[in-house]
Order: C-alpha cells, then sequence, then structure tokens
C-alpha cells in the first residue's frame, strides 16, 4: 500500500478512535445526569421540608454543567467529522482514484436530509430534554419561593437559569432543525456547480 495512503489511513482511524471515545463520554454524562436527578429526587421528598427550594437549585446549576460538558464533546465530534469528510475522504479519493472511498460521511449527510423528522426528535430533542427539561421545571416551580427568600438563594437562582439559558443555546447552535434551518452545505457541495448539487 502506498505510504501517503497508510499515513491518511492511520490518521482517519485514530480519529474514529477519538469519535467512539467522546462517543462513550456522553453516554456516560447522560447516566450521570439521570442518576444524580434521581438521588437529587430522593433526598428532596425524604425530607420533612422537601418544599424547600434550597434543594432543589443543584438541579438546573448540575444538569446545565452536564448539558454543557456533553456540547462539548458533541462539537468535537462534530469537527472530526467535518475533518475526515473534508480533508481525509478528498485526499484518499485523490490518492486511490475511487471516488466511492470513505463515502459514509455523505451517504449519512443524505439520509439526514431524507428523514429530518426522526433526526429532530432522536438527537435534535431527546438527548438536549434529559438535561434542558429539568432545569426549567425547578426554576419555574421555585421562582416564587426563592424571590422571597435571601439573597443568596437568589443568586443561586440566577446561576441556574443563566447556565440553562447557556445550555438551551448550545443545543440550538447545534442542532438549529428546531426552527426549520438546514445544515449547511460541505466544502465539496460548495464548490459543485449548482446543476451538480444533490438535492
Amino acid at each position: 500500500m502506498d505510504k501517503n495512503v497508510e499515513s491518511w489511513l492511520s490518521e482517519f482511524r485514530a480519529l474514529r478512535d477519538e469519535i467512539e471515545r467522546r462517543g462513550r463520554v456522553q453516554y456516560t454524562l447522560i447516566t450521570l445526569n439521570m442518576t444524580a436527578l434521581a438521588t437529587l429526587l430522593g433526598i428532596a421528598f425524604s425530607s420533612p421540608e422537601w418544599w424547600e427550594p434550597r434543594i432543589w437549585l443543584v438541579i438546573p446549576i448540575l444538569s446545565s454543567f452536564l448539558s454543557l460538558l456533553h456540547l462539548n464533546q458533541d462539537f468535537t465530534i462534530a469537527t472530526i467529522g467535518h475533518y475526515i469528510r473534508d480533508k481525509i475522504r478528498p485526499k484518499l479519493c485523490e490518492l486511490t482514484g475511487d471516488v466511492e472511498v470513505m463515502g459514509w460521511e455523505l451517504w449519512t449527510r443524505e439520509e439526514t436530509r431524507r428523514f429530518k423528522i426522526p433526526r429532530e426528535l432522536t438527537f435534535g430533542l431527546a438527548a438536549p430534554s434529559l438535561y434542558i427539561l429539568p432545569s426549567m421545571i425547578i426554576l419555574i416551580a421555585t421562582f416564587g419561593m426563592v424571590f422571597s427568600s435571601e439573597g443568596w438563594m437568589i443568586a443561586t437562582w440566577i446561576v441556574g437559569l443563566i447556565l440553562t439559558l447557556l445550555s438551551l443555546c448550545g443545543w440550538y447552535y447545534r442542532y438549529p432543525y428546531w426552527l426549520g434551518k438546514s445544515p449547511g452545505k460541505t466544502e465539496q457541495e460548495r464548490k459543485q456547480p449548482k446543476g451538480n448539487q444533490p438535492t
């Protein structure tokens, strides 16, 4: 095998391993969030003062923090995928003379366009809902109690709100399908004449 081809393939394999590792981290973060929520709910309802907001306000901060960590992994995975699609694949196509080399990224992009609604429900709603919905419910439920309490509790509520909004903005930026926006074109698609672009 040509040394140049082998070099590019080695880089591809290393990046794929990195994607798999970060994907496992994402599942760990989701599990950690759900476990933490269940634990905090158990503590809250077992307390004689379960209605006190100081117990509940941990949830928006913790869930939003884990959500932002999840998004960091997600953005990095997407960046690696774009690099594989826009840099490694074209180079391997050029070196091997085979335009079908590593067509997975382009194929999945076309599948995404065909199955837009299922993708929105799975990738665009399920994962962020596990982080954002509990935070929003707690913030709304504790609003009245917090602003009639001590100053530190108000500050904690505001911090939770800011982190929740940052998390929501991050998920929207990552999955803009929520408002009907489609993902941007690939570098290869931008270079193609309009008549040759895939529909």
